[in-house]
């Protein structure tokens, strides 16, 4: 009789939860103005990337937005002094454009937290994160334009991978943000992916987008340990795999991961008062 209850609480709140979502979605959706499509961008980038990839994907952005807002984390190689040469050629070169912010980072800090500082400090509520080893043509632009209004300013991943990924904030908060918990590189959008569709109850959007290109397989990566032979950190596959556990009787398969999971860690609130920032920023 006890599993029955449960049962039938258990539908009332998914009952529940996907009544609240269909609203929150249609808001976003009807509050959408087509005229209004102004994003930011947020590039991560450190120096080994510098010159062959960063420096061209910035002149093209600004040869086709020049005025677009660019949010960049510069981040610090691992247990290594910030490269003082790195600074100035990185401040000289953006010193060439406008409407740029660099931050750098004093040590090495989380993809998360780069990805959650870009959304944090960029003026719009949508913003297009780029990895720094992406290159554009002049098409992409007004290609992503069309699926943004297509998709009605909803968030969504480019061509299957999260190396180009375009967000709306207020979802990004509803959802929760980037787990910082993640101290390395990797895991990151699977993490994401799996609580979006636990929370908005439909799986993460991708998108195709013609005029962007991906070079992640020829770049070089940080000195973080890694696994399987792969670019990604060691620490985050390992607190993943503490965060999710395999249960191919009752765990969902959700986004990108491989097998059916449930989460065994609970997710911390982060970054809480963002939204009322937001809604009271013009109120000063």
């Amino acid at each position: 009789m006890k599993r029955f209850y449960l049962k039938i609480l258990n539908w009332l709140h998914r009952r529940l939860v996907t009544n609240d979502l269909t609203n929150h979605n249609s808001e976003i959706i009807n509050n959408f103005d087509l005229s209004q499509i102004e994003f930011s961008i947020g590039i991560t980038t450190f120096d080994k990337r510098f010159d062959n990839f960063f420096k061209p994907l910035i002149s093209s952005i600004k040869k086709n937005m020049p005025n677009v807002e660019i949010v960049i984390m510069v981040n610090c190689a691992y247990q290594k002094p910030f490269d003082e040469i790195y600074r100035k050629d990185m401040l000289r070169f953006l010193g060439k454009f406008p409407n740029l912010f660099p931050h750098f980072c004093t040590e090495f800090r989380s993809l998360a937290k780069l990805w959650n500082n870009e959304l944090i400090f960029s003026s719009n509520k949508y913003v297009l994160i780029l990895n720094d080893d992406v290159s554009i043509d002049e098409s992409f632009f007004e290609n992503l334009k069309k699926e943004i209004i297509a998709n009605k300013g909803r968030s969504f991943k480019l061509n299957g991978s999260w190396s180009h990924v375009f967000l709306n904030r207020i979802e990004v908060d509803k959802v929760g943000w980037f787990d910082e918990r993640l101290l390395g590189v990797g895991e990151e959008d699977g993490d994401f992916e799996y609580r979006w569709n636990e929370i908005m109850n439909e799986p993460f959007k991708s998108v195709k987008v013609n005029g962007i290109f991906n070079h992640v397989d020829e770049t070089s990566d940080s000195t973080i340990a890694k696994h399987s032979n792969s670019k990604y950190s060691l620490f985050n596959r390992s607190f993943i795999q503490q965060k999710y556990k395999i249960n191919f009787i009752t765990g969902k398969r959700f986004g990108i991961f491989d097998n059916p999971l449930n989460k065994q860690i609970s997710d911390l609130t982060q970054y809480g008062y963002e939204n009322f920032f937001w809604e009271n920023k013009k109120k000063l």
